[in-house]
């Protein structure tokens, strides 16, 4: 690159010299163009992260972390990381809940439960409910330090 090559600083092209310009007067200044920051995926890593809170999610507190980390890996960057691993355990939690509330009552209904069965379809959607806000943050934690070891 030569020395007194010109850059957009916004955009970092390559400037034409021009006549009139002042970078053909007097001593050129050569402006490097900025790094662009190493930014990753967002919308990848809240996929990753959800199959994996669903595959690892049955192992307590650390797939969670396992799912959230590798998810902040995928985004890059520590807020970045953090927003992926806690919407990937958002939607993971807002399913578990959802499939283990109707798998609950369907099953005390199967028995025969009767109106206790809706009673028993909601203790468990409240208790994995109580699980899924915990594996939220777990994700979260992990997401946060995934992606500051990515940036």
């Amino acid at each position: 690159m030569p020395a007194n090559a010109v850059f957009c600083p916004y955009c970092a092209q390559k400037l034409p010299r021009t006549q009139g310009s002042t970078a053909s007067r007097g001593p050129s200044i050569s402006i490097q163009p900025a790094p662009r920051p190493n930014q990753g995926n967002l919308g990848g890593g809240v996929a990753v992260g959800f199959v994996l809170l669903m595959l690892l999610g049955w192992i307590s507190f650390i797939g969670a972390l396992i799912a959230g980390f590798v998810a902040g890996l995928i985004a890059g960057g520590v807020r970045r990381g953090a927003e992926v691993g806690f919407i990937a355990g958002i939607i993971g939690g807002i399913i578990a809940v959802a499939l283990l509330s109707l798998v609950g009552t369907a099953l005390a209904g199967l028995f025969g439960a009767g109106l206790l069965s809706a009673l028993i379809g909601v203790g468990i959607g409240a208790i994995i409910f109580f699980l899924a806000v915990i594996n939220t943050i777990l994700a979260a934690i992990g997401g946060l330090v995934g992606g500051a070891i990515r940036s």
